[in-house]
This record gives C-alpha cells, structure tokens and sequence, in this order.
C-alpha cells in the first residue's frame, strides 16, 4: 500500500496534526502554549498555520505563507522516504499524537499516525526540524522530535536609529559647516551581548559626538536562563517582513542586526527593519524576559532617594510612616517594626471602626521617640504589612 501510493504520483500536499498531553517531551509548558497546532502544505509553496491551546478550541494564531516551491519539494522527498519502507506503527503516548495526511498528484490520500517523539525507526534525518527550517516557524511541534544541540555562545543585538538633520534648524548653521556635527548628534545605536563564557550581559549604547553609555552584568544565571530558553524554543526563527505593496514603507531608519554565535553550529546572522514585522516574531518575548530579569538590577542605592534621605534609627526609636489613601491627597501616619518599608512602597493598614484592610501609599517614612511622637502612639494604628507585588 505504501510503496503503491509513493510510485503512483509525486506528493501534492500534507496536512499535519499535532497534540501534545499538557507537557511536550522535554519541558513543562507555558500556560499560552500552543499544544495542538495544525500545518498544511502544498507542493506549489502555499503553506497554512494554525496553533490552539490544549482544548484545541481557544486559538491563537493562524498564519498563511507561501514557501519556494524548491524546497518544498526537498521536505517532501524527506517525508517520502522515511515513510515509505517504515510506516509507523500507532502506541500508546503520554507526550502526544501525531496525524499526518498526505495526497499525491493522482488524488489518492494516504493518512499516518503515530505518538510524538518518534515518526520512522529508520529515519536518519530529524523530520521536526526539517519542517521547521522549511516553514521557518521556531515553536512548530511537528512530529514532536527533540530539537539538535545547538548551545549558543554569543548572542549580540544591534539597533541603530539613524535620523537625518531637522528641517526647523536655519540654513546659516549648514552653511556655517556644522551640518555634520548636527547629523550625528541625531544617530542613536545600542548593543546588547549576552556570553555565555563570561556570564556576563553588556549594554552599550552610543549617542555620537563622543557620548556613550557601557553598563556590565555579572549575572550567571541570569545569562544560562536567557540562552537556554532560546536554544529550547528556538532562535528567532521566523519573519514576518514587510508587503511589497506600494502604501508600505519599511522603516530603513531604525534597523537591526541580530548575530548568533554557536559552540559548534555556524554563526547565524539576521538583520532588517527594528519594527513589529520587520523583527523575529519571539523577540518581544525575549525582550520582555530580558528587561524583567534586569529590572532588579537597575535601581543602586547611591542614587536612591529612600536610601540618603533617610537618617540613621536609634534605639529609643518607633517608625512612623506617612501614607496616602487612593486618590487622596492629606497624609496619615501609622507606625510599622519593618524596617524595609520605604518611600513609595504599597501597604496594607487597617481603617475605620471595624478594621477595614485598605491598600495604601507610603510617601515617607521617619523615626521619632515617643516623646517626639508627631501623635500619641497609643492612639496611632500599625501597618498590617506589604501589600502583594499584584496590587
């Protein structure tokens, strides 16, 4: 039957199913992720991408893309010849299950199952990825195979926004010889390198005329989280780019560059236009996984305000802090033995006859004796505690 229906005509099209069981085969998955996805290609390059949530109801995204039909017909000797002499066997799965539908030129359909992890014992090239490459979309389950070892080493991203000179500045300044200063006041560019070797995350950003700003991170396993997450789910693998339609224009002004440095794999560069379609579509994610990781380490303390304000505590001390209730603009004090509570923090304290817990602003915090006491502290309630990081 196989072997009939692979002589009989070349493929035509596949629809492919794939379903995962709450978890993939190597990880615990995200509460968005898209378990059951749904991929249909045909041999002429028009290729169709739909992901939905576990209930396979709630879906997500769905994509159309056409793909040189080159190299679909490639995907398809692959898929051809791993299911040709080793049909697979449908058992039992607690990862998934996958349902493959193929139909050749002459119309016939030929439809597979089998769990995901495995598509054909006698397979030597790894289908999952193949589809991957080819429909260049990271997050694709396919038939659920592990992705290659790919460790990255160096991954360094490049922004540059170049503006031309302001049209407001009067001609006299050109004339006068300093356009090109003024040029390059207006360029901006910024680099971020994570390397592995080092452990560290660099940020450099430059605003010509000699202006530039370097921070350093020395954050080992902050730099392991971000590096493994994109080897696990893929890096940057797909573009959306930009419509050849004449009412777009791609913004050539504010570009990227996008360098991927591998322990053993080639170096992978990616470059374009620093907007929504011109970028990969998982860079937000690692932008906002980024920017997350580090906010922790942005604030020190020199430049802190709650830090040189504040006057050392003595022994024969209480804590009053002043608080703002929603909205108002009059201050309350209410004392507190927490000593970490500062200026801006949210609190809860108790209000009215019956104890009412209510979130409020600290805007000060200040140290007074009992016989400083700017009210009596027998008649001063206590702050209940930080209100949850939600609130």
């Amino acid at each position: 039957m196989f072997d009939d229906f692979f002589e009989q005509a070349p493929l035509a099209k596949l629809v492919l199913t794939s379903k995962a069981y709450g978890a993939d085969l190597h990880r615990y998955p995200e509460q968005d992720e898209e378990l059951v996805q749904w991929l249909t290609l045909t041999a002429n390059g028009e290729g169709t991408f739909i992901g939905a949530l576990a209930d396979s109801e709630t879906l997500t995204r769905r994509q159309t893309f056409r793909i040189d039909p080159g190299e679909i017909q490639q995907l398809f000797a692959a898929i051809s010849a791993a299911f040709r002499q080793d049909p697979p066997i449908p058992k039992p799965s607690t990862t998934g299950v996958w349902q493959l539908t193929l139909m050749n030129e002459a119309g016939v359909v030929l439809p597979l199952t089998g769990a995901l992890g495995r598509c054909s014992a006698t397979s030597q090239s790894n289908l999952s990825e193949l589809i991957r490459a080819t429909v260049k979309i990271a997050k694709v389950i396919a038939f659920g195979e592990p992705r290659p070892e790919a460790t990255i080493s160096r991954l360094t991203v490049t922004y540059q926004d170049r503006r031309p000179p302001v049209d407001s500045f009067p001609r006299f300044i050109y004339l006068l010889g300093f356009d090109e200063q003024l040029e390059r006041l207006q360029d901006y560019s910024e680099q971020w390198q994570i390397d592995r070797h080092t452990a560290t995350i660099t940020q450099i950003q430059d605003f010509g005329a000699d202006n530039k700003i370097t921070r350093a991170y020395q954050l080992p396993e902050v730099v392991a989280g971000l590096l493994g997450d994109l080897e696990e789910n893929g890096t940057f693998a797909y573009t959306v780019g930009h419509p050849p339609a004449p009412d777009v224009m791609a913004d050539d002004v504010k570009t990227y560059q996008i360098t991927v440095d591998y322990e053993k794999n080639p170096q992978r560069v990616l470059s374009g236009s620093f907007d929504r379609q011109g970028l990969p579509e998982d860079f937000a994610d690692f932008a906002a996984e980024l920017a997350e990781l580090l906010g922790n380490y942005d604030q020190g303390a020199i430049l802190d305000p709650r830090t040189y304000r504040q006057a050392k505590r003595r022994p024969d001390e209480l804590i009053f802090c002043s608080v703002v209730f929603k909205d108002g603009a009059e201050s309350y004090y209410y004392l507190t033995d927490d000593e970490q509570i500062a200026e801006g923090d949210l609190v809860i304290v108790p209000t009215g006859a019956k104890q009412h817990e209510t979130t409020v602003k600290v805007v000060a915090v200040d140290y007074f004796s009992v016989e400083e006491a700017p009210r009596p502290v027998e008649q001063t309630k206590w702050i209940i505690g930080k209100a949850p990081a939600t609130e």
